[in-house]
């Protein structure tokens, strides 16, 4: 028997980062489309960059986001530049 996703915040989010902030609403928009529960809409945060958050089926938090100052190396691993 599966168990019902927590209703509330555990404490910790897994996070991926994107390389432009439109990248974060276009994440949001592919999650809904499968079904995904969004709980937070994207938007621009404080600190300058754009996140969002869903939640997996086992109610594991998730945040999409873009940081300005960031890009990604020939690997696909994220550098900060610190140059916004």
């Amino acid at each position: 028997m599966a168990a019902d996703a927590p209703s509330a915040f555990r404490g910790v989010a897994f996070a991926m980062n994107v390389e432009r902030p439109e990248l974060v609403d276009a994440a949001i928009e592919g999650l809904r489309a499968k079904g995904a529960r969004i709980t937070k809409e994207p938007e621009d945060a404080e600190w300058g960059g754009r996140s969002a958050y869903w939640a997996d089926p086992e109610g594991n938090l998730w945040e999409v986001a873009w940081a300005p100052g960031t890009s990604f190396d020939a690997r696909g691993a994220l550098v900060w530049t610190g140059e916004a």
